[in-house]
């Protein structure tokens, strides 16, 4: 496999590419409209924009229900999700970066999601036993001093911990609960849930989805390689 280098090439290249780490799911969400729908891994499925995503040349701002990519990512057990995301001046509401919470096709369950929440807070939330076979959202959370500073997101789920950290600030949160984790067969929503609930907007430069949890090393080297494309889009995370 090719190891990804963000640059403009990479955006030109007709065709696809992976990751050294392994399956991925790369979704960089600017440019163009078009771009928008476009997995940059190999043999991946392309996504579909629902409604009209407001495209700038360094990012996409969506708005819940409004506008959303319906990406083919499927929840993991295991996984290690990176993002690129900030919030929208006069942002409010509750707003998903990357999300199968909701009701789909009658199933209700929680699914995984990461989120700007409406009180400024980052979250990233999966479903995991309550104790007693049923289901319960296991959260890590933190405040961040500038919701509207763009920050790099790093969320992992492995079979005891769901981990956030954001490399731009220093900050990391784990959740609590360490029972095992509930898997939803729901595709993952960039910039939406499936829930009316979650209203706000948010900004994305890139979303990449690996199905394990890496090691520290795996993981740095992708957070370099993400600060260096944000760079050249004039953006320090």
């Amino acid at each position: 496999m090719t190891t990804i280098v963000f640059n403009a090439d990479l955006e030109a290249l007709a065709t696809k590419i992976s990751f050294s780490v392994g399956e991925t799911d790369v979704y960089i969400t600017n440019g163009t409209p078009a771009k928008l729908t476009r997995n940059f891994v190999s043999a991946a499925t392309e996504g579909v924009v629902v409604g009209a995503p407001v495209v700038a040349s360094g990012f996409t701002t969506f708005t819940a229900s409004s506008n959303y990519l319906n990406t083919q990512i499927d929840e993991t057990a295991l996984m290690t999700i990176f993002t690129i995301c900030k919030r929208p001046s006069g942002w409010s509401g509750d707003a998903m970066v990357l999300s199968n919470n909701g009701t789909v096709g009658g199933d209700n369950s929680i699914g995984a999601s990461i989120w700007l929440k409406a009180n400024g807070n980052y979250a990233f939330a999966t479903a995991r036993d309550n104790g007693s076979g049923g289901q319960t959202g296991a959260t890590a959370e933190f405040a961040v001093a500038t919701p509207t500073g763009w920050n790099l997101l790093v969320a992992s789920s492995d079979t005891n911990l769901t981990t956030m950290t954001c490399p731009t600030t220093g900050q990391t949160a784990n959740s609590t609960n360490t029972n095992a984790r509930f898997v939803k067969s729901a595709k993952m929503r960039i910039g939406s849930s499936y829930t009316a609930v979650h209203t706000g907007a948010v900004d994305v430069m890139i979303t990449v989805v690996i199905p394990r949890v890496l090691t520290l090393a795996e993981r740095d080297g992708v957070v370099a390689q993400l600060r260096a494309y944000a760079t050249k889009r004039g953006i320090t995370v």
